[in-house]
């Protein structure tokens, strides 16, 4: 109710804009699936469509998260880096336009961590500091339980997005030497490994906050994983230059836009007819507690690693 009848604020304006923009452009269902991976809104998306994600395991792509994060650093980075200024000049562009994006998108719990972590980093690459991802990603978790405790055990994005994360840090590189020796082409190898490894880091959170999991899901994600970066840089791209350009020339930017929505819907469609694997009430807590313990162990194995090579490294 608060909601409803709060005034309307310079962001909701922004985000109704867009929501316009949309709708007017493209068919409805693909207009909602733009606006799910754009800017996290899953208002227009009707219950069978976000059935047959949930089943087909492709709900994540319809939320804000380190993708979204890392893809804004990425462009702005780049048109940057060939433009004279200042680099303190380039962090206030930078961290600014991020936090419009959050406000924009909603300060969530995975858009929290996804910004924080993606400034910190993005600032220790350009100044050549080596920073360990692992220790980053549980310092960011504590301060963000500390202003939200329940949502350890009651935030289901808060949970995936956790070890999602974690899983593509430790189990990336493993899964892709992998890999490697069976496909010819490393982006191949690459694409299905970070897939892997954030499906098998998340799978614990999977069973406690649903009760259940899709083994094809896995397929699903690894189908659309080539594109989905793509799709997401010319619906940012549509949207940006809808305020300048003319329809003819939005026209054919917004036609891969549109088959490459199609290719997500035949996706889900095909893999959301599977239905989950159910996971008794008796069961599901558990198990996931098993899943997380074996992934802590798994994480101490591999920072004892690296302290024991660093030593020998020092050593030598």
């Amino acid at each position: 109710e608060r909601k409803f009848q709060a005034e309307q604020t310079f962001f909701d304006a922004i985000q109704q804009k867009v929501k316009n923009i949309i709708f007017n452009d493209f068919p409805e269902k693909t207009a909602a699936l733009l606006l799910g991976i754009t800017i996290g809104n899953t208002d227009m998306m009707t219950s069978e469509m976000k059935w047959e994600f949930k089943n087909a395991s492709l709900t994540h792509i319809l939320v804000v998260s380190g993708s979204n994060i890392t893809f804004i650093i990425m462009i702005l980075g780049f048109f940057l880096k060939y433009i004279p200024m200042r680099r303190i000049m380039k962090y206030i562009l930078i961290f600014g336009f991020l936090g419009l994006y959050g406000s924009l998108v909603g300060w969530d719990i995975p858009v929290i961590r996804a910004t924080v972590m993606g400034i910190i980093i993005y600032f220790g690459i350009t100044n050549g500091w080596k920073i360990n991802s692992i220790a980053l990603l549980f310092g960011i978790a504590v301060i963000l339980s500390f202003f939200s405790p329940l949502s350890l055990l009651y935030d289901a994005s808060f949970g995936l997005s956790f070890w999602a994360t974690i899983g593509i840090i430790l189990l990336n590189q493993p899964i892709h030497d992998v890999l490697q020796k069976f496909f010819k082409f490393s982006w191949i190898s690459t694409l299905m490994s970070v897939t892997l490894a954030a499906t098998m880091g998340s799978l614990g959170s999977m069973i406690y906050f649903f009760g259940s999991i899709s083994i094809l899901g896995i397929f699903a994600n690894i189908l659309i994983a080539g594109f989905m970066s793509i799709l997401l840089f010319l619906a940012t791209i549509y949207i940006v230059m809808s305020f300048v350009l003319p329809d003819i020339i939005l026209y054919f930017i917004g036609l891969p836009v549109y088959f490459l929505g199609e290719i997500i819907f035949v996706v889900s469609g095909f893999f959301g007819k599977f239905s989950l694997i159910e996971i008794s009430e008796q069961t599901k807590i558990p198990l996931s507690i098993i899943l997380y313990f074996m992934g802590f162990l798994y994480l101490l194995h591999t920072q004892e690693q690296k302290i024991l090579m660093h030593q020998t490294n020092h050593q030598n």
